[in-house]
């Protein structure tokens, strides 16, 4: 993928340039340049086209036949996290593709071809994609989608705070080292997953469980990247299981 950031002008200074590459097969997208104030609900159909234009949508694109976009337009900007979080509760009131939901997704960008073969038609052209309505409006309605967004970030954090606040009891008797001193030792080069699992088999060989080495991974970093609480658990268990393993086989 080619990425270009350019104000609107440009971008109208550059649609001849943009219609060759769409000549040549490829596909035109665009997105806001974060932090922004919108999100993008994507793969919906006509149903959910006509609830959103009832509540303000700011712009609706056919992508292809009878398959939509809509960019919504909140009443402030967003910092990622929330942004995501927004997208993902609307995807799932909207029936939209909850994975293109977040804060850096694309849409297509109108009067271009969506050039994903299985749209090619029998006389060899492409679905253009079509800019079905726009205005300027914000939908104010989504004030309390981003309050519950802020409210399940905010939870999130404080029940991974009261995890981390578990380690001190885990750290004591005869372990010299700390899960933070593996994560910080320069030999990981901050691949903190090699890290997690040189801790673990150094716990595991001095009789930690597999429970208190999982609850000390937990504890130790944000594991939001790996999904919800049930998915930290499980890599966490999972490294900690494979560490006691490893000590096993070894012994």
């Amino acid at each position: 993928m080619f990425l270009q950031t350019a104000t609107p002008e440009e971008v109208h200074k550059r649609l001849a340039w943009l219609k060759r590459c769409n000549a040549r097969g490829e596909n035109i997208y665009v997105r806001p340049v974060h932090p922004h104030g919108f999100t993008l609900l994507d793969d919906i159909d006509r149903a959910a086209v006509a609830d959103l234009q009832g509540r303000g949508v700011v712009a609706v694109v056919e992508t292809s036949p009878q398959n939509f976009q809509a960019w919504i337009r909140h009443s402030r900007h967003l910092e990622p996290k929330p942004s995501t979080r927004v997208a993902k509760l609307l995807a799932a009131d909207f029936a939209a593709d909850q994975g293109s939901a977040d804060f850096l997704h694309f849409g297509r960008l109108p009067g271009f071809t969506n050039r994903k073969p299985k749209h090619q038609r029998p006389n060899g052209l492409f679905p253009f994609v079509r800019l079905i309505s726009c205005n300027r409006r914000h939908a104010d309605w989504t004030d309390t989608v981003i309050e519950l967004a802020e409210r399940q970030l905010r939870q999130e954090a404080a029940d991974a705070a009261e995890r981390r606040a578990i380690r001190r009891p885990i750290e004591g008797g005869d372990l010299r080292r700390s899960i933070s001193d593996f994560h910080t030792d320069p030999q990981y080069g901050g691949d903190l997953h090699r890290a997690d699992f040189a801790y673990s088999v150094y716990a595991a060989s001095r009789g930690r469980s597999v429970d208190q080495i999982a609850v000390a991974i937990q504890a130790a970093r944000d594991l939001d990247h790996k999904g919800g609480p049930a998915r930290q658990a499980k890599y966490a268990t999972r490294t900690a299981t494979k560490a006691h393993q490893t000590v096993r086989e070894a012994g």
